[in-house]
């Protein structure tokens, strides 16, 4: 199982409001059938400098590839709920789930917008029974994975995955 996870440019649409578009997909690179895949991304731990509200932009989530890939019964909002997709999707070998959607990061000044880049990662696992995707700190960004964890992988920073299983070393993606 493998994660990439690209951002396209950042739209400013305030002096301290930015929309940033992300793109991840989840594959399954192994020879085998991947059970209860999940993926969970906490904007929470990628955005905690400066304490912005966060938000998903209304119409930008979607979720497509096979039949598998739904989205979670919770809606996404990458703070209180990190899970991307329903938690119960097989994947056969080859096979993957395209999840986009556009952050809404708003910083109360503009002295509160950090200067440094912020890094995001997706955590993707598969599991032994219906699959939360596990935890991430958002204080720290530090990843606990799921009951029952299979496999796990951390997203690279890219759009494409690598044609063999953990073909690829985690890298957080930046949005500078």
């Amino acid at each position: 199982l493998d994660a990439v996870k690209s951002v396209a440019p950042y739209v400013q649409t305030g002096p301290s409001s930015f929309e940033v578009p992300y793109t991840v997909v989840v594959k399954n690179t192994g020879a085998v059938a991947a059970t209860n895949v999940q993926a969970v991304d906490s904007l929470s731990a990628t955005y905690s400098a400066g304490s912005p509200t966060l938000r998903i932009k209304a119409g930008s989530y979607s979720v497509t590839g096979v039949a598998a890939c739904t989205a979670p019964v919770t809606a996404y909002d990458g703070t209180t709920n990190i899970a991307l997709l329903s938690g119960s999707a097989n994947l056969a070998a080859g096979e993957q789930c395209t999840i986009s959607f556009t952050a809404v990061v708003s910083y109360a000044s503009v002295a509160a917008i950090p200067s440094g880049a912020q890094n995001n990662s997706v955590y993707a696992s598969t599991a032994t029974g219906a699959n939360s995707g596990g935890s991430v700190n958002p204080a720290t960004g530090v990843f606990t994975p799921p009951a029952g964890v299979v496999a796990q992988d951390a997203s690279t920073s890219g759009s494409i995955p690598p044609a063999l299983p953990n073909g690829d070393t985690p890298a957080a993606t930046p949005v500078t």
